[in-house]
């Protein structure tokens, strides 16, 4: 599992005529296929089907042909050892031998004895059945005697889990035995190699499910076990559950040889295993950028190790593309070769093991089931939490050690001078399994470095270190959880060196969009899946540390800093980074409510951090918790697990033994109670990302004040500004100036997402009826604070002083220029145009402010006051917003006691210090421009309410401007740019008030 698990779609039912959809293989281009085949032309009646077999080429060449009508916009592609002519349509199949008859496509792996496909006979004279007949069932053929001989013969074998033979022809047999059909199977796969880009990484979750041989006639069918509906312990409801989902079948086998001496059916797997299974391709794709396709004929399986529990196959596997991408990850962009280990367990039942509930006010990984015994239930979902089997081995006493203990094995690629960081960050979580009488729960050891196991092996639960040139993360947790009851098989960690980098030098090797990056936060939309939301945690944490390296470089010089603070840094770092990931591994979700404990004037007290963290759970999404100037630095990242880890540890692995009159049910409910009490609060991903209404679920906030962080934020960044220079070292270039400068705008502008989400805002509270303080679920944010949000908003991030740089810094924001493979710079333009960032940045925050989703907040927030509260209303929103961007027309206009109307101006202006400076007249554009849009063409889902607003301020603006404009017409102290604009926006205001335009009606 990443975070949650991935969906796999292995196979898709094919339906001739209809749609055939590839599950994976080859594609081969038509014309590419015409040469093979020796056909330039074919006729436009014609489809061809052509069977391989492995004796005649190395890929299979043809021995049969069969030929039907075709149209000429057919295309040719090659599976495997099938080509399929069709209308463009693939139809991809794993199994050897494809007849099409009757309008019925199916698949059978019938092989005679020297392995050339064996069509089934058909009687003489007998017609082919009508459309949708079933096919005549062969007859099973007797085996022919000394038939297993002859197939294992100068075989290597190994016995375990199942016996495994690999041929000296590589072919790939297994054994099962009649006894290990229908049994319950984990199939998942892991990389073992990567390619240094994106997500294509070691050590890599490629996905798992439940899986069982089934012995259908004489076939053994791969079956994907459908988990999700259950009725446990009601045959009746169970047999009609059985009716009404399926299962899948995944590949289907030909049963052609036994072993004599133990009845076990020989299949082979070969074939099978050199499948992208994992869709690893669409992997590829998307770290390289290319369009690169399954190489069968160039992959092959490596080993397989065969244990008692357990298969381990490694398999190289080929992807190719006819194009040139841009990667430098591989030598030549054609050609892409990545390892897989497959691991097949058997999933035993564990009797030992309880599932235990989930409960919505504390944040555990679910698997849910839809469970038909309860008629009554409220919910039709039973959900079990994600946990492992940590039980005490003696139960009667306070303490005891486990059963069976987590070990973790730090890979021997991991530099020693992190491991005890690493270490410490994973025994941490040992201090709240001794709160519920478990000692030693995890046991941390390092790989020998003479290990004769690979540590991508699911035996191991593993910390991999990766060194890439490209970071998509800085880790990443992973997991293999049984989907029926919620138990942890096997987790892993995988930790980027390249992050470290970044935060040593204060580069990325990719610098991020800033704009993109604030677009992203702005606007709150969830990730779209699992990987996504690693990769912005992650990316986000390693930015966020190197935000924090960057002032403290400025304001030391970058000279200055100790290797003894450096290590120090990157220690707290490591630590909080690898204790949250592996509260993953244990079956933790985020906490983006976490933050709210300490007040922001608390959090650089050592003494009081150290024993309580700087929030209450490490599962938060945690900023560089830096020092304002003047004040002594505190942790720089979360010391410990906080008080809201304890009770999660509590909830999910503390033994219940209920007393009399107690139940399961009611302790459990006792625990999570505490919850809904201020120092355990919890929110998590669903209630910070999206439609997120409440204000104090945040990621990357600190302090029980979101708004107050905010404030600092652009408080750190104003003091740090001028002294950007000070990262410059004797004999560098000027590079890390313009770095450091985009990323400390990006921070600035930033928190608004803090003071957006105040604004038609609700308190969400995760409580059940009864409980401590019985509060409701939803509680409007308060007028004032509303107001206070605004104000920060209009008064300083539309401020124009951040900008107020000195001309010196300025002309050192030259890109670095080189041209060679993998110079990500080299073709920069030198200019920094900042008029141009800064314009991008205020279009999204109007954007964002000016949303449907905020308008229609602020008008039903009306309707949830109770009497006497004071509502925000959306007139005041717009009021607000348009007195503060065009501060420089409403504060220069008064009206004296006889009523006349006096421009104020305290000074004479220029064209190179006009009275509205460049970055205020570009956000009184945008402005301008939101409001003509509401106006005229509303986005969809926009209230009327607010779009007749926006027509108001556009009228108030028009008689302010009107009154300006006349007053400064001809007066040489204001300079043309000022004049100019005002000008020009009133034209705007006035022909829009004139525009004709048209009424929408909908019909229905």
């Amino acid at each position: 599992m990443f975070y949650s698990c991935r969906n796999l779609s292995l196979f898709i039912l094919l339906a001739l005529g209809l749609m055939i959809c590839p599950a994976y293989g080859e594609k081969e281009h038509k014309a590419e296929a015409e040469v093979k085949s020796g056909t330039a032309e074919k006729k436009a009646s014609e489809v061809k089907v052509e069977v391989k077999s492995d004796k005649d080429s190395k890929d299979g060449n043809v021995n049969k042909t069969k030929t039907e009508s075709k149209s000429e916009n057919s295309t040719e592609n090659e599976v495997g050892d099938i080509k399929v002519y069709n209308y463009g349509i693939q139809a991809i199949f794993i199994n050897s031998d494809v007849t099409i008859s009757g309008g019925t496509i199916s698949g059978e792996m019938t092989k005679n004895e020297n392995g050339a496909v064996k069509q089934p006979a058909k009687p003489a004279g007998q017609k082919p059945p009508a459309n949708g007949a079933a096919k005549p069932k062969p007859a099973d053929k007797p085996e022919k005697p000394g038939k297993f001989a002859t197939l294992i013969k100068d075989a290597t074998k190994e016995a375990g889990l199942f016996t495994v033979y690999t041929a000296k022809d590589e072919k790939i047999y297994w054994e099962i035995l009649p006894e290990q059909t229908d049994k319950n199977l984990m199939a998942s796969g892991t990389l073992a190699t990567g390619l240094g880009s994106g997500w294509v990484k070691p050590g890599t979750y490629m996905g798992g499910l439940v899986v069982q041989f089934r012995k259908i006639d004489n076939k053994l069918q791969l079956i994907q076990k459908n988990t999700r509906f259950v009725a446990p312990g009601d045959s009746q409801k169970e047999a009609a559950i059985a009716k009404n989902y399926s299962d899948a079948i995944i590949a289907s086998f030909p049963i052609d040889v036994t072993n004599p001496e133990n009845s076990a059916y020989v299949i082979e797997m070969g074939k099978f295993l050199l499948t992208d299974f994992f869709s690893m391709g669409r992997d590829v794709n998307s770290s390289l950028g290319g369009a690169y396709g399954f190489d069968r004929s160039n992959s092959y399986v490596k080993k397989t190790k065969v244990f008692p529990e357990n298969i381990v196959v490694r398999t190289s596997y080929a992807f190719r593309s006819g194009g040139m991408g841009g990667t430098i990850a591989v030598p030549h962009s054609g050609s892409v070769q990545l390892d897989l280990l497959l691991d097949i367990r058997e999933l035993k039942d564990n009797p030992d093991f309880k599932p235990r509930v989930a409960d919505t006010r504390i944040g555990h990984f679910l698997e849910a089931h839809i469970d038909f015994t309860d008629n009554e239930r409220a919910t039709r979902f039973v959900r079990y939490i994600s946990k492992w089997d940590v039980r005490k081995a003696s139960p009667e006493l306070e303490m005891s050690p486990p059963v069976k203990p987590i070990v973790v094995w730090i890979e021997n690629t991991v530099p020693k001078k992190y491991r005890g960081a690493i270490r410490d960050g994973l025994l941490e979580w040992n201090k709240a399994f001794e709160k519920i009488g478990v000692k030693g729960a995890l046991v941390v050891k390092e790989q020998p470095d003479d290990a004769s196991w690979d540590v991508s092996d699911s035996r191991y639960n593993t910390i991999h270190w990766n060194e890439s040139h490209d970071m998509a993360y800085g880790g990443v947790a992973q997991w293999v959880a049984d989907p029926r009851t919620g138990e942890i098989l096997h987790g892993s960690f995988l930790v980027e060196a390249e992050n470290l980098r970044g935060l040593l030098n204060l580069r990325r090797v990719r610098e991020p969009d800033r704009v993109a990056m604030l677009k992203e936060r702005l606007t709150g939309e969830a990730p779209v899946n699992a990987r996504q939301m690693m990769t912005d945690y992650q990316s986000a944490k390693a930015d966020q540390a190197a935000f924090g390296m960057t002032i403290m470089s400025a304001r030391a010089g970058i000279d200055n800093i100790s290797e003894e603070v450096k290590d120090d840094f990157i220690n707290q770092y490591l630590f909080s980074l690898i204790c949250h990931e592996w509260g993953h591994v244990l079956g933790f979700r985020h906490n983006f409510e976490a933050s709210t404990l300490h007040p922001l004037e608390d959090l650089h007290n050592k003494a009081l951090t150290k024993e309580t963290g700087l929030t209450s759970s490490i599962m938060e999404y945690l900023p560089i918790n830096i020092a304002p100037e003047g004040v002594e630095q505190g942790y720089y990242f979360e010391p410990t697990i906080g008080p809201y880890d304890y009770l999660a540890v509590e909830y999910a692995y503390r033994e219940i033994n209920p007393a009399t009159g107690e139940t399961e049910a009611s302790i459990l409910n006792a625990i999570a109670e505490k919850a809904e009490t201020p120092k355990y609060t919890y929110g998590t991903d669903e209630d910070a990302y999206g439609r997120s209404l409440d204000p104090l679920c945040n990621t990357f906030d600190l302090g029980n004040d979101p708004l107050a962080f905010g404030k600092q934020t652009t408080q750190l960044v104003q003091d740090t500004i001028p002294k950007l220079p000070n990262l410059v070292k004797d004999g560098d270039t000027y590079l890390m100036v313009r770095m450091a400068y985009n990323r400390l705008l990006s921070y600035y502008f930033d928190s608004t997402s803090f003071a957006l989400k105040y604004i038609g805002g609700q308190y969400v509270n995760r409580v059940k009826k009864g409980g401590p303080n019985d509060p409701a679920p939803l509680e409007p944010v308060s007028a004032a604070r509303q107001r206070e949000a605004v104000n920060f908003i209009v008064e300083t991030i539309f401020s124009d002083k951040i900008f107020d740089v000195d001309p010196e810094m300025l002309n050192m924001m030259a890109a670095e220029k080189w041209y060679h493979w993998g110079s990500s710079l080299s073709t920069a333009s030198s200019e920094y145009s900042l008029s141009s960032m800064v314009e991008n940045m205020y279009d999204v925050i109007l954007y964002s402010a000016y949303s449907p989703l905020i308008m229609r907040r602020l008008i039903d927030a009306e309707k949830q006051l109770n009497e006497g509260q004071i509502a925000f209303t959306v007139p005041e929103f717009f009021r607000r917003f348009k007195q503060g961007i065009w501060n420089e027309v409403y504060s220069n206009i008064r009206l004296d006691s006889d009523g006349k109307v006096n421009i104020d101006l305290d000074k004479s202006y220029s064209n190179k210090n006009p009275l509205i400076s460049t970055y205020r007249r570009t956000l009184q554009r945008l402005h301008l421009k939101r409001m003509i849009e509401i106006t005229l063409q509303a986005p969809y889902g926009m209230p009327d309410d607010a779009r007749t607003q926006a027509w108001r301020t556009l009228v108030d603006l028009e008689k302010h401007l009107s009154t300006m404009v006349k007053a400064i017409e001809g007066v040489e102290t204001i300079d043309d740019y000022t004049r100019d604009h005002l000008a020009e926006s009133l034209v705007k205001i006035q022909r829009t008030l004139n525009a004709n335009i048209s009424a929408r009606v909908d019909r229905w």
